[in-house]
């Protein structure tokens, strides 16, 4: 059993689907949120590391303890894992993804108990940005072989 103050819960999924139900003291974090100008032309470019590190740290996450990420697994788009990669980005150590999402935890984690605990912004170290998992256009456009992994749907962008 987890207990009080040992992790930072995040909810990766939309907004309707946060307020409609979510796990005890998770706190909503759409991908959206750590990006620039969204909705519009540039939404899903990464915001500067010290915006993105204050925004994680306004919803709860310490650099030294685990984070747990869920989203609504495959009925989703794979926000957790948007999350996940940003967090990784950033030198944070201890991020996981709750395998199944919130369909899973939900019968298994009783709404009301106490699995984490949000943490005011912390002063405590980040480890280094890695920035070797960023990749820029030109990296792609000049790279050997992409592998694309999204869905045939996903790809024509429905």
């Amino acid at each position: 059993k987890l207990s009080a103050g040992s992790l930072s819960l995040l909810d990766a999924r939309s907004q309707g689907a946060y307020d409609s139900s979510h796990l005890a003291t998770a706190v909503h974090a759409p991908w959206q949120a750590f990006t620039v100008s969204c909705p519009g032309a540039s939404c899903g470019v990464l915001r500067p590391e010290q915006e993105l590190k204050a925004e994680f740290a306004a919803r709860g996450v310490h650099p030294l303890l685990d984070v747990v990420i869920y989203g609504s697994w495959s009925g989703g788009w794979g926000e957790e894992g948007r999350i996940y990669w940003m967090l990784k980005h950033l030198g944070h150590k201890r991020a996981w993804i709750m395998a199944g999402g919130f369909e899973a935890a939900k019968g298994h984690v009783d709404a009301t108990s106490d699995v984490g605990v949000l943490l005011p912004a912390s002063s405590a170290e980040w480890s280094s940005a890695l920035d070797d998992i960023l990749a820029e256009k030109s990296d792609m456009l000049s790279a050997d072989i992409v592998f694309d992994t999204r869905t045939s749907a996903e790809y024509d962008g429905s």
